[in-house]
C-alpha cells in the first residue's frame, strides 16, 4: 500500500508530466517541485534536472541533484 508521501506526490507528479508535453515548462517545474517536497525521490530530482537543463538551467540542475 502506498504511504502519505506517495499519495501527496503522485498528483503533482502526474500535473507536471501533462505541463511538460504541453511545453509548460515552468508549471511543470512547479508542479515537480511540489512533488519532490512531498517524497524525496533520486528518479524525481533526475527528471527535474533534466527539465531545467532543457530551459537552459543547468547550474540550478546540479543543485538539484547534489552536484559541485
Amino acid at each position: 500500500m502506498a504511504d502519505d508521501g506517495e499519495r501527496a506526490t503522485r498528483p503533482h507528479l502526474l500535473l507536471g508530466r501533462a505541463y511538460g508535453r504541453e511545453g509548460e515548462n515552468e508549471k511543470a517545474l512547479g508542479e515537480l517541485r511540489m512533488a519532490l517536497w512531498c517524497r524525496d525521490d533520486p528518479v524525481l530530482r533526475r527528471e527535474i534536472a533534466d527539465l531545467l537543463r532543457a530551459m537552459g538551467r543547468g547550474e540550478e540542475a546540479r543543485r538539484v541533484l547534489g552536484e559541485p
